[in-house]
């Protein structure tokens, strides 16, 4: 029996809009992308005004502003400059060097993951049960058989004056 391989879709790329407020050049072409755009697509008869606009943006956008880096390669980068700091700091200051690695390493806190097994060894997951469970086992820890306690004597502490 052969399976169909199912193809996820493609994610559409995201544009870097921040370019637009930042980069007179890439504004220029944009707008006049836009005008062009919309003077082509008016001949169109049958698509509502509305539809052309947003089609004309859309194009003008994909064809003039950059397209923002991926997280992947945006951390890549990030570490391969790490890295070279590392390497040229490696003989010098020791104290800078454990830095940059322990930021690239990170702090890696435990996953808490909130059950407890049960004394029959089965996962209990429902807080309740959980907590249950937890004073069970907080009694059995604390579970005292000797017997009569002794007693505790108390001493008493000698004022300055006697």
């Amino acid at each position: 029996m052969n399976l169909k391989k199912i193809e996820s879709e493609v994610a559409p790329k995201r544009l870097n809009f921040v370019s637009l407020s930042q980069n007179d050049e890439i504004k220029v072409k944009y707008n006049v992308e836009v005008l062009n755009r919309c003077q082509l697509l008016t001949k169109d008869v049958y698509k509502l005004k509305y539809e052309i606009f947003k089609d004309a943006l859309k194009e003008s956008a994909k064809n003039v502003i950059p397209v923002k880096k991926t997280r992947k390669e945006a951390k890549e980068k990030w570490l391969n400059d790490k890295c070279e700091i590392i390497e040229k700091i490696k003989n010098g200051n020791t104290n800078a060097m454990y830095k940059n690695i322990k930021e690239i390493t990170g702090n890696r806190a435990c996953a808490i993951s909130g059950c407890i097994k049960a004394k029959s060894g089965e996962v209990i997951l429902k807080k309740e049960k959980v907590l249950k469970r937890w004073t069970e086992f907080i009694n059995d820890l604390f579970d005292d058989i000797r017997g009569v306690k002794p007693p505790i004597k108390k001493k008493r502490r000698r004022t300055k004056d006697a």
